[in-house]
């Protein structure tokens, strides 16, 4: 501590001290490219989009079997009153799209709300993307064992 040395109180005062040197430090220069972490996030990406088409197609047939499955134990006349069912729910969404508009097309909404949200959503997903996938600084732990 270069402190004590250059306080007159201190007992290690020395009159002469000029500072203290240190060695130079040699960087580690590694000879890795950036493309192998990009290449790691595509590949972990795709196995991520490969995965969610699988479960999303085994999803629709199980789906598509216990619903065909369903439908002949079904009467005639339940298969009927269901037909019915559905066209008037089809029926009363198709007008309250009529009668509704989006909150992007709604007068209630002030026009800088409706132009901002999207450019702020937008930001937050390149500030998100920048700081995760950048490389702001790296650690490199080296050890050897005996």
């Amino acid at each position: 501590n270069e402190a004590a040395m250059k306080c007159p109180h201190s007992p290690s005062y020395n009159q002469n001290f000029a500072s203290l040197k240190y060695d130079e430090m040699d960087a580690i220069q590694t000879d890795e490219d950036a493309y192998g972490f990009l290449i790691a996030i595509i590949a972990v990406i795709a196995i991520s989009a490969v995965f969610a088409v699988i479960t999303i197609a085994v999803a629709r047939y199980v789906s598509r079997r216990r619903h065909n499955r369903w439908m002949s134990t079904l009467t005639r006349a339940q298969k009927l009153d269901l037909e019915e069912l559905q066209t008037n729910e089809k029926k009363r969404e198709k007008g309250l799209n009529s009668r509704m508009k989006s909150l992007v097309r709604s007068a209630e909404v002030p026009l800088f709300i409706r132009l901002f949200i999207p450019v702020v959503i937008l930001g937050n997903i390149a500030l998100f993307l920048s700081g995760h996938l950048s490389i702001g600084g790296t650690v490199n732990i080296s050890g050897s064992f005996a």
